[in-house]
């Protein structure tokens, strides 16, 4: 006999409002996580300039260490009559496994996935720290779009940066905002700008301008903070709307039962709703 024969069927009730309920309940659960995310977003951000200029800093001290090093190993070969040979057994490379080895700025974001106790909270949503990167990467991609719509407003003042920016931006959507991505993907786009140095940039009718990726990285870190105070806001707000949405769910729910709601029943569900936000409700 065929297996459909012998399937055993089950009928299961889908009550949509319910369901509706548990998605609000989830819902809530992340906006209350991303009101504190988001101000971890704005501390990390503000460390990136700061961490970029100190890494240089520390590169020149490095490479001038470095020569004098090979400096006074060159003379002292010299008096010894021996030639030296430089640069063996260095490897150098900005990857390493898939992971850049040589960054303009420190991982602060790796830190607090792999250190704040947010991430490691027993009561934290189960992909906490993944939508913490999610996160991070969309206010990238929100703060790319409004400094590009910023350049294109200031007309020819920035219409060598629009077209340089859009240009960079577009051949880097597929590496590291589109589709699946690993962790980071925020920062290695940050990391490449900043990492590309100053240029000449000629447009059609032979225009020429002046590109600097670190004025333009400058800007995106600035917008990403406006960004995420702006997120943190409408944040904050969405208990406030699940409460009109609940409000609808348990209506309907009411009339599912057998038990319609009329005008006044409802214009007093509305009235209690508005006196518990103001918290006059007893």
């Amino acid at each position: 006999m065929p297996e459909e024969d012998n399937a055993i069927k089950i009928e299961i009730d889908i009550d949509p409002p319910s369901l509706a309920n548990r998605i609000l309940s989830v819902r809530q659960k992340i906006a209350d996580e991303w009101i504190s995310d988001l101000d971890l977003i704005v501390s990390v951000n503000q460390k990136i300039l700061a961490s970029y200029v100190e890494r240089n800093k520390n590169e020149r001290d490095n490479e001038q260490q470095k020569t004098d090093t090979e400096m006074k190993s060159e003379n002292e070969g010299n008096r010894e009559g021996f030639e030296t040979l430089g640069g063996v057994g260095q490897v150098s490379g900005d990857f390493n496994f898939g992971q850049r080895t040589v960054q303009k700025f420190e991982r602060h974001t790796v830190y607090l996935l792999n250190n704040h106790q947010s991430f490691n909270d027993m009561y934290s949503s189960p992909l906490r720290a993944s939508n913490f990167d999610l996160l991070l990467l969309l206010t990238t991609q929100e703060s790319i779009h409004r400094v590009l719509n910023s350049y294109k407003k200031s007309g020819e003042n920035k219409e060598v940066s629009f077209a340089w920016l859009k240009e960079f931006y577009t051949k880097k959507i597929k590496d590291y905002f589109d589709g699946d991505q690993s962790f980071g993907r925020a920062d290695d786009f940050m990391d490449e700008l900043l990492g590309t140095g100053p240029l000449l940039k000629s447009l059609p009718g032979g225009k020429m301008g002046f590109i600097d990726p670190l004025a333009i990285a400058e800007d995106i870190i600035d917008q990403r903070e406006v960004i995420a105070k702006e997120w943190k806001e409408v944040m904050t707000n969405v208990s406030t709307e699940h409460q009109i949405i609940r409000q609808e769910i348990w209506i309907r729910q009411m009339a599912r039962w057998g038990q319609p709601i009329s005008s006044n029943s409802k214009n007093q569900v509305e009235t209690e709703v508005q006196a518990t936000k103001s918290g006059d409700f007893e």
